[in-house]
């Protein structure tokens, strides 16, 4: 299972966020990277309240409170970008491509997970983190061009990634949902039943080998459709949302327990969009009212570490 927080980084500074904004201006492109590790090219930083990096952060994870990683873009033209917290200073690597989502299950086991290039065509990607250093794992790309957005492990030989078949997130088009296992000596292609329309998976939480969540949208490009699919320890099943209608934007999940699984995004049916969390219960999606802020909402990630704290 993976706990993690929105963070949102730019040349000015870093700062954590419970609430993130939906869309980028701009990306790095890049070219897929050789089995190398970025551990010689580490630019340890000065103490600072605020340490600058050049880019943008888009998920972290931590195991403990001197072990905390960032994954994201650097500078545009300068790849992936990760950042290690050792409880006194910074550090970043980069290696070529773009994440999208880091995940750590301990201080010698976490992923990476993103593409190749922020356009069309783009190469699925994954790094995995030992201890010591980032490794690219080969990842399948279906139809040549895939996008990973999120990843959660249960344990070294089973974590799951999950994103979508088509141009990288600058080339919006037809996606196709993708779901990748990884059984500890490779990553493999999931099969599930496809939805009609296009449709995309944004995140991933793995709570037991029997007990994985992946959410997404379906019909991205009007009013669109909460996608929720459950892994039983045999095979993926669609689970229908807990919204009006089913619509939903879904853009993270995350879970305390089996029964306390927690999915946020937005609703675009509606003239404005609308801040949307849902609350699996162990027997059905419900939906949950909350203050929104304002006319417009958009939740982009969610954290519980038990069933009475959980933060959007």
């Amino acid at each position: 299972m993976k706990a993690k927080l929105i963070v949102l980084a730019s040349v000015a500074g870093l700062a954590l966020l419970t609430v993130a904004p939906a869309g980028i201006a701009s990306a790095a492109t890049a070219q897929p990277g050789a089995r190398t590790s970025p551990a010689a090219r580490a630019r340890p930083l000065a103490p600072a309240q605020y340490p600058s990096f050049a880019g943008r952060f888009y998920r972290v994870s931590a195991t403990s409170a001197d072990d905390v990683w960032a994954a994201g873009l650097g500078a545009s033209g300068t790849g992936a970008q990760l950042a290690q917290w050792n409880g006194s200073v910074w550090a970043d690597y980069l290696v070529p491509g773009n994440f999208q989502d880091v995940s750590l299950q301990s201080a010698t086991d976490g992923w990476a997970v993103g593409g190749t290039n922020w356009f069309y065509p783009t190469q699925t990607l994954a790094y995995h983190w030992n201890g010591k250093a980032w490794t690219q794992v080969p990842t399948p790309t279906p139809s040549g061009s895939a996008w990973l957005n999120g990843v959660s492990a249960v344990s070294p030989t089973d974590a799951w990634a999950v994103g979508y078949i088509g141009g990288g997130p600058g080339s919006p088009g037809f996606s196709i949902p993708l779901i990748l296992h990884w059984n500890g000596k490779a990553w493999q292609r999931q099969l599930f039943s496809l939805p009609q329309d296009a449709a995309e998976f944004t995140d991933v939480v793995a709570i037991s080998a029997r007990d994985v969540w992946a959410v997404g949208f379906t019909n991205p490009i009007s009013a669109s459709y909460a996608l929720i699919e459950h892994w039983n320890g045999k095979q993926w099943k669609r689970i229908w949302p807990g919204t009006i209608g089913g619509h939903g934007y879904l853009q993270a999940v995350t879970a305390a327990g089996p029964d306390d699984v927690w999915a946020v995004g937005y609703n675009n049916n509606t003239p404005e969009l609308k801040g949307l969390i849902l609350h699996w219960n162990g027997q059905r999606w419900i939906h949950v009212p909350f203050p929104d802020p304002s006319v417009i909402a958009n939740l982009g990630d969610v954290s519980a570490s038990s069933a009475t704290n959980v933060w959007a």
